[in-house]
């Protein structure tokens, strides 16, 4: 049988890992596909970023953390954080909060390809040939 004292260290323990176990994660960025080996960006940090995703428990995260955390990584490429959407679908169990952040910065510009001039012009949901001019 345990003596008492074998009792009070086992039930210190227990105690002592239980209260381990109720203390929240840390909130951090969220990489899609960040262990798979396969893919071509494995290890690599990417060239561009147009958005982020922070995971996060609330029980042990405030919003300014996860806002200075977007920022952050958003400034690594001259870019502004704005805040998207939270869902409920990207992170794991322990961290299941997703905040969604949009990087919006100097992006390059598309080039505009003017149309032909042989297109007909849009005329609505009329036909053409009834519409007088």
């Amino acid at each position: 049988m345990l003596g008492f004292r074998n009792a009070l260290r086992i039930f210190s323990l227990i105690a002592a890992f239980m209260a381990a176990a109720c203390a929240a994660p840390e909130a951090y960025v969220f990489k899609s596909g960040e262990f798979n080996r396969d893919s071509k960006t494995f290890g690599k940090e990417p060239d561009n970023l147009s958005s982020v995703t922070i995971c996060y428990n609330k029980m042990g995260t405030r919003s300014e953390i996860i806002s200075k955390m977007a920022v952050e990584e958003c400034g690594k490429y001259g870019k502004k954080a704005i805040f998207f959407e939270q869902t409920l679908n990207l992170c794991p169990l322990f961290t299941p909060i997703a905040a969604v952040y949009d990087c919006k910065g100097d992006e390059p510009k598309e080039q505009k390809v003017s149309k032909p001039f042989y297109e007909y012009p849009n005329f609505g949901t009329r036909a053409p040939e009834r519409i007088k001019p």
